[in-house]
């Protein structure tokens, strides 16, 4: 796992280029919660670890 640190409005590349993924981060509370951005190709889905979870159960006719 990469563990990366910034400030707010500082942007990481993912990925080659024309397939990268732009990380941004927009906005950090008094409380830790931070806000990030996503830019990337719309072939490169972004889901939440309980959806793709779902997803591959789906798929594998796990679900119920």
């Amino acid at each position: 796992m990469l563990v990366l640190s910034g400030k707010q409005g500082e942007k990481f590349h993912i990925g080659p280029p024309g397939n990268q993924i732009i990380l941004t981060i927009l906005d950090v509370s008094r409380t830790g919660q931070i806000r990030l951005g996503f830019d990337g190709p719309l072939s490169i889905p972004v889901l939440r670890e309980k959806v793709a979870m779902a997803n591959l159960e789906k798929e594998n006719g796990d679900g119920a």
